[in-house]
């Protein structure tokens, strides 16, 4: 709730993106001015720039008396108050063998926020800079240590935004479904029976928030050199030289002749290919507790954070000094997944970085390990890797295209597959007599349109033919919502690979 709300503040006022949002209500109290914040670059091409706050200031970093910066406090806002609605619906129906079963679900949420008066408190940078002139850090602090060894990036909080007084948030959400099942017993009396249930569920929560809460920030990045003397980045007007931030959702590659990356996607799904290696049972609770974390990108968060630390473990020290979360579905995931993999080959490397996938080839129509002596890849590895994959892109969908693939059930995903497969072929058309059962007459569902079309993908009909056309403009690109889709088909119990 909290984070829905922070992003959707800095979407209505903070356009040209030098506000982070904060996504927990328990890092309000670490955002201090010149708080260490810690600035993660993606390992993979489609992920946006995270930031972790730390419990330092740069003041603990210090060698030397601390340094009391001049501070500068502004109205940001007179009066934040919004209201964001949701919607989304479903239905499936099976007909075989004498029955006839159908299955219909609804949902609305709404979320209303009244934050009040909003204030704006800045560090003044010139006054600063003079402080920090030929200060050092402590190159033996810890947090110093270990993030040296990572590729992150030291940063400072120079601006919060914060609220003035108590503040609501309040969350409605309503849960409609039904199911219907119709038995033909053909004999000589013909007798049918029919039965039914309908579902009703309301959820009401309203969360208070004290004053000085903070609600989004901005940071510079801190360079350190070797002797521990350190680099505020500033540009001349005082705004963060830092286009990360900015173009967080640029990335680095273009789609191939303006349609779709085919080569990625396939180096991609066949990474995703090696979920299908554990067993299937493992693999449908997977995918169960995956659909329940989806529509929370804080629990997203969580659950990368978490499967990075279990890849990377050589660079991490045994005490972390970044704050750790904790949440049972989270825990629950990546305990079945661990359980599966750590009878498996030990993990021998660290994820690749920069986006680089272990080599993966496909002999006689089933999935080799390719140079594994030469790349030092293991089993256990490449799964995780998928894993870590498909997590990292789900983060990057929108929040009703994650609601969406919530409530898909086994069939739906396979259709999804089936029709980014084909749309991703070379010929990137499907006759609609090619197409499966649910979309034989071209008609595709509005839900499932909503979220091609979240990911800049338009689904269009031509002489009984479905094609898609790649749009401009979107935040999400379409490679990512291609590895989400094909991740979901590997857990999917009865998924079925190309």
């Amino acid at each position: 709730m909290f984070e829905r709300v922070t992003r959707n503040l800095l979407h209505q006022t903070d356009h040209d993106g030098t506000l982070i949002a904060v996504s927990r209500l328990n890092d309000s109290e670490k955002l201090k001015l010149l708080a260490v914040v810690i600035k993660c670059p993606g390992k993979w091409p489609w992920q946006s720039t995270k930031y972790k706050p730390t419990d330092f200031t740069l003041n603990d970093l210090l060698q030397g008396k601390p340094i009391q910066p001049v501070l500068e406090e502004k109205v940001f806002l007179n009066k934040y108050k919004a209201t964001q609605n949701g919607n989304i619906a479903g239905s499936g129906e099976v007909d075989m063998g004498g029955v006839s079963m159908k299955a219909e679900g609804r949902g609305t949420s709404n979320i209303l926020s009244s934050l009040g008066t909003l204030l704006k408190e800045s560090v003044i940078m010139s006054h600063f800079l003079k402080d920090s002139k030929d200060r050092k850090v402590d190159l033996q602090h810890n947090l110093i240590r270990q993030i040296q060894r990572k590729n992150q990036v030291f940063t400072l909080v120079k601006q919060r935004i914060f609220t003035s007084c108590d503040c609501t948030i309040n969350f409605s959400e309503l849960k409609e479904g039904s199911c219907s099942a119709l038995v033909k017993l053909f004999c000589p009396a013909k007798v049918h029976l029919k039965e039914g249930v309908s579902l009703k569920n309301t959820t009401d929560v309203a969360i208070e928030i004290p004053p000085h809460t903070v609600v989004a920030y901005s940071v510079s990045e801190l360079t350190i050199d070797s002797d521990g003397h350190y680099e505020v980045g500033v540009s001349p007007d005082g705004i963060e030289a830092d286009d990360s931030i900015t173009q967080k959702f640029i990335h680095n590659w273009t789609e191939l002749d303006g349609l779709w990356a085919q080569t990625q996607i396939k180096s991609e799904k066949e990474i995703l290919y090696e979920l299908t290696r554990l067993p299937s049972e493992t693999r449908f609770s997977l995918l169960n507790l995956f659909q329940e974390i989806l529509p929370d990108q804080t629990l997203l968060s969580t659950l990368e954070d978490k499967l990075e630390k279990i890849c990377d473990e050589s660079v991490y020290d045994s005490h972390t000094y970044l704050p750790e979360t904790s949440n049972e579905l989270t825990d629950k995931f990546l305990d079945l997944l661990q359980s599966e993999t750590d009878n498996m080959d030990s993990l021998p490397t660290a994820l690749r970085p920069n986006g680089s996938l272990p080599a993966i080839s496909k002999q006689n129509g089933s999935q080799s390990e390719a140079n594994t002596s030469h790349n030092g890849s293991s089993q256990r590895q490449l799964i995780l890797t998928a894993m870590y994959i498909l997590i990292s892109a789900a983060e990057e969908l929108t929040d009703d295209g994650l609601a969406f693939l919530k409530t898909c059930s086994s069939e739906t995903i396979n259709v999804l597959s089936y029709l980014l497969t084909q749309l991703t072929g070379v010929s990137q058309r499907v006759p609609f007599s090619e197409l499966p059962f649910p979309l034989r007459d071209g008609e595709v569902p509005q839900e499932m349109k909503l979220l091609f079309t979240s990911s800049n993908i338009i689904l269009k009909r031509d002489n009984k033919e479905l094609y898609a056309e790649i749009g401009k403009g979107s935040k999400v690109l379409p490679r990512v919502l291609c590895i989400v889709i094909h991740g979901l088909a590997c857990l999917n119990e009865s998924c079925e690979t190309d």
